[in-house]
């Protein structure tokens, strides 16, 4: 019986309001992306009056973070992330 590969993956956080953003020279500058909110009590500092995040208190250093796959093998292991919002708790 004649198969495929599939790879099941979730929808969540799939949208086309997250891009690749590139420097002038071609090289990636920075990927968009969602973090989980995983962790109410780490992001209290950002939820308003009704439990609910408000992403523009984040300052904006904070949103720039660098992403690491372990084992690292080169730096094609690494690349830096923009935080655009947060996925539903």
């Amino acid at each position: 019986m004649n198969g495929s590969s599939c790879i099941l993956v979730s929808s969540v956080g799939y949208t086309k309001e997250l891009n690749v953003v590139y420097n002038d020279d071609h090289t990636i500058k920075y990927i968009e992306c969602y973090m989980p909110a995983s962790s109410s009590e780490f992001f209290s500092f950002l939820k308003d009056g009704s439990g609910i995040f408000d992403y523009s208190k984040m300052p904006e250093e904070a949103k720039k973070i660098l992403a690491i796959r372990f084992p690292t093998e080169e730096k094609c292991s690494m690349f830096p992330l923009y935080i655009k919002g947060f996925l539903p708790q």
